[in-house]
């Protein structure tokens, strides 16, 4: 046998051989074995196939000029390094992050002006009485953080962000599985066919954000989007900033970069996972390939309220979206009201099937203590999985701040269009399970 070197076998990535009985691929590892006829066409995928380029575009950016920086100071915080653009008629403040005095360090000179902002649309009072709405429903939260937790301050605070646009030709190609199930006598005989799913198709992001600001978690400050671009945004006048604090972006768009390619990589996979038919299980992606067409960035501010809450001697933060009013923290949980309510469904659960599977095995003449074992262990199964996924929801709950996975809400509208959608069949594998059947085990009891 010779050697195909160039290709790996799609289900262990072993090296494959020709099989001179069968007259087709084989691997040598798992035993899969491919007809001649799926490696061209793969072959031939390939050939066209969109090749990887997410080289962003070079940026340029307005400066300060003297005139609009006339009105505008820079305060410093020697505590946590934080640097705050604020008007001139503001005297002394407190920083937003570390709660420790600023410092006036002078006007702002040099550096980028934002070319978008978000003014404020929810005021300081609503932005403390969403935190009531969201504490609402956490069965795990300690009764006594609704009662006894006390806001401590809340800020008003521009956020700069990047903001990325991308006009994308992607590929990506995903693994699916199909399973056929046919009964022959007391066989079951169970068909595994195994796919590559080729997508390949133009998609467009606009103002997929970034948030540019070290001091803020990235995980918060993407738990608390989207914010309403396209209805919302103006042009920025330092006029927006009366009243409120800016910060001054310390994440260059280059540190910002890989962030937005990630983000649009993953929007690209989710859009292009949704033409995928519904009869394919266990999908999941092997390869992709983006190639940016057109990119382009922009600097801009987003309005948020930071709210610090105070419980047991210990501070939780808060963001608020002050655009839309949402709203994200992490939360405290109570083990108490968690193992009651994992104790609680399992003793619940537990007893209902307990005694189901007790009038089972009362009532049924024809006694099989197989059947009546599995049955039993069938309910305790589902005794213990059911409140371990209840409480893990609802633990998962008290979790705010999380990464957002992509940028579906920033794909721009009707430029998503496919050019190749192909399934290409690979191998199958076939298992058979034998059961025993009760009629023929209740036949052989008799005997």
């Amino acid at each position: 046998m010779s050697k195909i070197h160039e290709y790996k076998c799609p289900c262990c990535d072993g090296s494959l051989e020709f099989d001179l009985s069968s007259q087709n691929i084989k691997c040598p590892y798992c035993d899969s074995e491919f007809d001649v006829s799926v490696f061209e066409e793969l072959k031939s995928d390939a050939a066209s196939a969109v090749k990887e380029n997410t080289e962003w575009d070079n940026i340029d950016h307005e400066i300060w000029s003297d005139e609009e920086a006339k009105g505008l100071d820079v305060y410093h915080c020697d505590s946590c390094g934080g640097e705050i653009v604020t008007e001139s008629t503001t005297a002394a403040t407190a920083c937003p992050y570390c709660n420790a005095p600023v410092i006036i360090k002078g006007h702002v000179t040099g550096g980028y002006k934002p070319e978008y902002v978000i003014p404020f649309k929810k005021t300081k009072e609503e932005a403390a009485e969403s935190l009531n709405g969201y504490l609402k429903g956490k069965l795990f939260l300690p009764r006594s953080f609704k009662t006894m937790n006390t806001v401590e301050e809340i800020k008003g605070l521009y956020v700069p962000y990047w903001l990325f646009d991308a006009d994308v030709d992607g590929r990506v190609v995903f693994k699916g599985e199909t399973e056929e199930r046919r009964r022959r006598g007391d066989d079951e005989i169970i068909i595994t066919r195994y796919y590559n799913l080729v997508r390949e198709g133009k998609i467009g992001f606009d103002h997929v954000p970034v948030d540019a600001s070290q001091k803020l978690a990235d995980d918060m400050m993407e738990s608390i989007e989207p914010f309403d671009f396209s209805n919302d945004s103006k042009q920025f006048s330092p006029l927006y900033l009366t009243g409120y604090m800016a910060d001054m972006f310390d994440v260059d768009s280059e540190s910002a970069k890989p962030r937005a390619t990630e983000r649009i990589r993953q929007g690209t996979v989710n859009q292009f996972a949704t033409t995928i038919s519904h009869k394919y299980k266990n999908v999941g992606v092997k390869e992709t390939a983006l190639n940016f067409l057109r990119t382009d960035a922009h600097y801009a501010f987003y309005p948020i309220w930071i709210m610090t809450t105070l419980w047991k001697d210990q501070r939780f933060t808060f963001a608020v979206n002050a655009d839309t009013g949402k709203i994200k923290g992490d939360l405290p949980m109570s083990k108490a009201a968690y193992w009651g309510w994992w104790f609680g469904l399992f003793g619940g659960i537990a007893a209902v099937l307990g005694g189901l599977v007790a009038i089972i095995g009362a009532t049924d003449s024809d006694f099989d203590p197989v059947k009546y074992f599995v049955f039993a262990l069938f309910a305790l199964l589902v005794a213990i999985l059911v409140p371990v996924f209840f409480c893990r929801h609802h633990k998962k709950a008290l979790k705010g701040f999380v990464y957002q996975n992509g940028a579906a809400n920033y794909l721009r509208s009707g430029s998503f269009g496919l050019r190749v959608n192909r399934d290409i069949f690979l191998y199958s594998k076939r298992r058979v399970i034998h059961h025993t059947s009760s009629s023929s085990s209740s036949s052989r009891k008799r005997r």
